[in-house]
C-alpha cells in the first residue's frame, strides 16, 4: 500500500512542477519598453507655476510632470520634489515649476530594453523614467509600478493565491 501512495504522490508532484511552473528568464529584461506600455506622458510648460502642477498631480492622481520647453523634455518634478522642496518650506507657490523641477531627467526611448529602466532606476534611486522620442519629444512615463506590474504578471497563480497576511511561523509569548 505504501508503494501506491509514494507512486501517487511522486505523479502528484511531476505534474504540479510543470504545471505551476512560473518563469521569469532574462530574455524578459531584454524586452522593449513599448511591451510594458509607459502610460501617457502628463506635461506642464517650464514657465507655469508650481501650484499648477501640484493641481494637474492631484487632478490625474499621479506621482510626476514632466516638464517641456519648445515641447522637448527639460524636466521632471515628482512627489517628492514638492514634499522636499514645497512642502514645509516657504516657497512661492506661484513660482516657476521650473524652480523645483530636476533639470535634463535621464529619459529613455519605447525601443529601450526594460533592463536599462531596471538599471536607471536603481542606479539614479529613480521611480519615474521619462520615455521621448528621438526629437527628445515626452511620448510616456514608465514607473516602478509600472515595471512591478509587469513582472508580476508572470506569476499570475502565486501573487493570486497569497493569503491575506504572510505566515511568519509560530511565535512564543513572553510569560508562557
Amino acid at each position: 500500500m505504501s508503494n501506491i501512495v509514494d507512486d501517487e504522490m511522486e505523479m502528484m508532484s511531476n505534474d504540479d512542477s510543470k504545471a505551476l511552473k512560473e518563469e521569469l528568464d532574462s530574455e524578459v529584461f531584454s524586452r522593449p519598453l513599448e511591451k510594458i506600455g509607459p502610460k501617457p506622458a502628463t506635461t506642464l510648460n517650464v514657465n507655469q507655476s508650481i501650484m499648477a502642477g501640484v493641481k494637474l498631480m492631484q487632478e490625474k492622481k499621479i506621482g510626476s510632470i514632466l516638464v517641456t520647453e519648445g515641447g522637448k523634455l527639460v524636466g521632471i518634478v515628482t512627489e517628492r520634489d514638492i514634499l522636499l522642496k514645497v512642502v514645509g518650506t516657504d516657497c512661492d507657490l506661484q513660482a516657476e515649476i521650473s524652480s523645483i523641477m530636476t533639470k535634463s531627467p535621464i529619459s529613455l526611448q519605447k525601443s529601450d530594453k526594460l533592463a536599462y529602466v531596471l538599471n536607471n532606476m536603481h542606479v539614479g534611486g529613480y521611480r519615474h523614467v521619462p520615455v521621448v522620442d528621438e526629437n527628445e519629444v515626452p511620448t510616456g512615463i514608465i514607473s516602478v509600478k509600472d515595471v512591478i506590474q509587469y513582472i508580476l504578471d508572470f506569476f499570475p497563480k502565486s501573487v493570486a493565491n497569497l493569503c491575506d497576511q504572510p505566515y511568519r511561523g509560530v511565535t512564543s509569548r513572553d510569560g508562557g
